[in-house]
């Protein structure tokens, strides 16, 4: 058989896509088309997979399969490249990706037909229609994805995201165990760098896009499975896949480097394949279901929302096995999966549980669920979603949902039976449900808030229902465990409520769908396309889906006018809203731009040097400034002052106008504006400076040295402090070293084991028993102990010494050591013999 004939179309596409990846890689300067070579690499050795693993005439099933798989395997990969010594190379990258297509290749060219054994149980073929319309839903979801991507500056989350990618490529063995999520939203970026040599804003948010991109066919791809059973099944796919597409957190989190996608792309096809293995009963469904929740996990504890759905799937499908062999088999394949699952989670959390992190992001926790039994969360739950997705589409689809619920509660067997209520019981729960919406308060007592009843009455009367079925029950299991945690079990659950989207769309596009299939028979026969409830559905679906969109334009295209830094005027009046202001914290993915790459270019090109301090957040700055030293104190060398802030951290301004001139300004198009103070005297100033040349200067530079911990180091060194720290060198900024002047000071220190001290920093300019100016403290601006310090970890320590006005000229060493501040004892430095020789360095 000719070699091009052992392969389907559909490998083929594959196969072009990875010699395409790589030339890609091979002739292009740019981040952005670098990275989409990168992406291609991914997706065809995914695709290739998808050949051999499902072998299946079902397009999007074999493309959202595919493109999943590759993402997960990328995400294994990247983590075990990470555990090596030294940087991570983009050559064992691309090894490790071609390695894994060639063995699906190689598969390939052992079968002696294209189709010879799908592994997807047979469907019904798609129409054409619903094709048509699938394709253009998908469509104009990425649209919203991908348009200005570019746009935004890294809020705080995904500048640490990008910072850690810096540090794990640079070679920083701890970089992954120093956060409290999980690694694959920084391992992806990583991925990505590692082969594109530069990155940018959009480069790093393409896989997030992209995988969001997907998300909607998933919806899709859920509904042709769990809801099979369902008359209509086709049509409930089209509407949640387009609910999904048009939805504002799917919208938000596909434009940032966050893990929110990653979850409900990996934990939905892991629901999607333990259904399979429900169907089938073959052993490669659950292990697939292993790989794809371990990658969920992965990215976030979030992933566990729709593990009771998953093991609800196993267990009735283990349960409708009728023969005694048969349900030992199935046991054994769920031992099996169970077991991949550890194994694939074990390889990030096992280390991690091992790890002082884990103690810290216990207590991270700890404050997120909070100390009351029961909290209420609706209004939060309310705010939320209006403002990412507006008011329509949250009225609409809730209604939905909540019609769903009354429905199946009317068969419920739990609340008939063990509550004996009339049939109008889920009605009046219905209404409750409402009015708390509205007053979220009036269920609240001095010791107790009972918000939680109806709704836990509501979702159990559905689960309960006689009338769902098994992939009905799923969805919602799936709805049911994010919605009452999120808003009765944690104090703080701010945008994690995205977890209740999938199953609340499903839900959602299966009463939207059935309300119009019962009418439309209803009204007498013929052609379903030219019955009148069917037509008007379609002009009413068309005018949600024009509302839905234009909110999205405003809220995260638009950005002449911001949406959420300029509030209120960049609201629509028609769009209501039932709050005075957006949500206070917890906002992702909205347009936003201050100007920062000029700053960081102006660093790189040392026209500005010396610490600073900002009205912006650290993790920012961090990013942008390059790790520049951001002062502990209130008089740096410069004040980078931004019109609108991100996360605003305070800086008292009299006290900059007072004290500082302006150096220079950076403009941008749409009237915002970045201030750079200098203090007095500042010398010739830089004036009003053009953005898109400085940002493009930035972004040519944008490596992973330039933003690693241990990348300014500019005086190394090595000397131990009693085993217990090393000072790894240092940087120090003498310009204005003068008396009554400020002279700076960056230590680079490496723990060499886990203490459960809590040391002191000193650093004191001094001669005899004379200290002309010192900075003692905890490291980091008293932010960072010792006893949390990691072994290998690398700190960088900055301090300012303000010099006495009456110091006489001369030249002083700079003494610097650690004590303990109970007793004043020093820690020893030791010599190359390990020897104690003095107590400072």
């Amino acid at each position: 058989m000719p070699l091009m004939k052992r392969f389907s179309r559909f490998a083929t596409a594959a196969l072009i896509s990875l010699t395409l990846g790589h030339l890609i890689l091979l002739v292009s300067n740019g981040a952005f088309p670098r990275a989409w070579g990168v992406l291609l690499l991914w997706c065809a050795s995914g695709l290739l997979w998808s050949e051999v693993l499902l072998n299946s005439s079902n397009r999007p099933a074999m493309l959202v399969f595919g493109l999943g798989f590759g993402y997960a395997y990328t995400i294994y990969l990247t983590l075990l490249l990470s555990y090596l010594r030294g940087h991570l190379s983009g050559l064992a990258e691309v090894v490790g990706l071609d390695l894994f297509a060639a063995l699906a290749l190689s598969i390939l060219l052992r079968r002696t037909s294209k189709f010879s054994s799908s592994h997807l149980p047979n469907r019904q073929h798609l129409p054409r229609s619903a094709t048509i319309f699938l394709a253009v839903i998908v469509l104009v979801g990425a649209l919203f994805r991908f348009i200005w991507l570019n746009y935004s500056e890294f809020q705080g989350d995904e500048a640490l995201a990008m910072l850690t990618a810096a540090d794990v490529l640079e070679g920083h063995e701890d970089a992954l165990f120093l956060r409290g999520k999980g690694p694959a939203e920084v391992l992806l970026p990583t991925a990505l760098w590692s082969l594109t040599g530069i990155i940018d804003e959009a480069a790093a948010r393409l896989p997030f896009a992209l995988a969001g991109s997907l998300v909607p066919l998933l919806g899709f791809l859920l509904a042709a499975s769990l809801l099979e059973d369902h008359g209509m099944t086709t049509g409930i796919g089209v509407v949640t896949c387009a609910l999904l597409a048009l939805n504002g957190f799917m919208v938000a989190f596909s434009r940032i480097v966050q893990y929110q996608v990653l979850v409900l792309f990996m934990s939905g096809l892991a629901l999607w394949c333990s259904w399979q293995w429900q169907r089938d009963g073959k052993m490669r469904w659950l292990a697939l279901c292993a790989f794809f929740m371990g990658s969920a996990l992965l990215a976030h504890y979030d992933g566990l929302m729709v593990f009771p759905a998953i093991i609800y799937v196993i267990v009735t499908g283990w349960h409708r096995r009728r023969k005694q062999e048969e349900k030992a088999h199935s046991l054994a394949h769920i031992a099996a999966a169970l077991a991949l699952l550890c194994f694939v989670t074990g390889l990030f959390y096992l280390p991690y549980a091992l790890d002082a992190q884990a103690v810290r992001t216990g207590g991270y926790l700890g404050e997120r669920i909070g100390n009351a039994l029961l909290k209420n969360n609706l209004a939060s739950f309310q705010r939320f979603n209006v403002f990412y997705t507006s008011f329509y589409y949250y009225a609409l689809t809730g209604l939905l949902v909540l019609v769903f619920l009354v429905w199946a509660s009317q068969h419920a067997y739990g609340l008939r039976r063990l509550l004996w209520v009339p049939r109008w019981f889920s009605p009046l729960l219905a209404l409750i449900v409402v009015v708390l919406l509205c007053w979220p308060e009036i269920f609240r007592t001095p010791t107790l808030d009972l918000a939680f009843v109806p709704f836990a009455l509501l979702l159990f009367g559905a689960l309960s229902s006689k009338v769902l079925s098994n992939g009905q029950r799923a969805v919602v299991l799936w709805l049911a465990v994010p919605f009452l945690g999120y808003n009765f079990a944690v104090a703080l659950p701010l945008t994690h409520i995205y977890t209740i989207v999938p199953a609340w769309t499903l839900l959602a596009g299966t009463v939207g769908v059935s309300i119009v299939h019962s009418i439309s028979f209803s009204v007498g026969t013929g052609t379903l396309w030219h019955r009148w409830p069917v037509r008007l559905a379609m002009v009413l679906s068309c005018v949600m889906a024009a509302l839905f969109a234009g909110y999205l334009t405003l809220a995260y295209l638009r950005h002449d006018v911001e949406f959420l830094a300029d509030w209120p005027r960049s609201s629509s009046a028609l769009y209501w809203t039932p709050y005075p202001s957006p949500p206070s914290t917890g906002f992702f993915g909205f347009p936003h731009r201050s100007g920062w790459k000029t700053v960081g270019a102006l660093y790189t090109t040392g026209q500005l040097q010396g610490d600073y301090s900002s009205n912006e957040e650290p993790d920012i700055t961090a990013w942008y400034t390059r790790n520049a030293p951001r002062a502990c104190d209130a008089y740096p060398e410069h004040y980078f002052i931004a019109s609108d802030v991100v996360d605003a951290w305070p800086v008292d301004m009299s006290h900059v106008h007072e004290n500082y001139e302006k150096f220079g300004e950076i403009r941008l198009p749409n009237g915002k504006s970045l201030v750079v103070y200098r203090t007095r005297p500042a010398g010739v100033a830089l004036g009003s400076l053009s953005f898109e040349p400085l940002a493009n200067a930035f972004d040519r530079t944008a490596v992973p040295s330039a933003f690693a911990r241990s990348a300014h180091i500019a005086h190394r060194m090595e000397v131990d402090l009693d085993d217990i720290v090393r000072l790894i060198g240092y940087d120090l900024n003498d310009q204005r070293a003068f008396p009554g002047g400020r002279l700076t000071v960056t230590l680079y220190w490496q723990a060499l084991g886990t203490t459960d001290e809590d040391y002191h920093v000193f650093v004191h300019l001094e001669q005899g028993t004379s200290i002309w100016a010192q900075s003692d403290g905890r490291p980091v601006c008293w932010t960072y102990p010792t006893y949390v310090w990691r072994p290998g970890q690398i700190i960088a320590d900055h301090h300012a010494l303000h010099i006495r006005t009456d110091t006489p000229p001369g030249e002083y060493p700079v003494l610097v050591g650690m004590y303990r501040p109970d007793d004043g004892q020093r820690l020893e430095v030791l010599d190359a013999a390990a020897r104690p020789i003095a107590n400072a360095i």
